[in-house]
């Protein structure tokens, strides 16, 4: 999971896409100590990353996760 491009995110089906964005937030809120469910903040952060993928695609997902949270 750590090594999944912004590319390679951008290119991924929509259920992979999903199932990929979702865990990477779970993982992401755990680490950052987040213990509730925000949906309306999960999807806003999607098209967060999404949108900065777009102008980093040699970017890996888990370098723009990072600088967003500051981890």
């Amino acid at each position: 999971m750590s090594l999944v491009t912004c590319t390679q995110y951008l290119a991924m089906p929509p259920d992979r896409s999903r199932i990929f964005s979702a865990w990477m937030s779970g993982w992401f809120n755990q680490k950052t100590g987040y213990t509730y469910v925000n949906l309306e903040a999960y999807a806003r952060n999607v098209e967060n990353i999404k949108a900065w993928c777009a102008a980093n695609p040699g970017e890996l997902v888990m370098t723009g996760l990072q600088r967003a949270t500051g981890q």
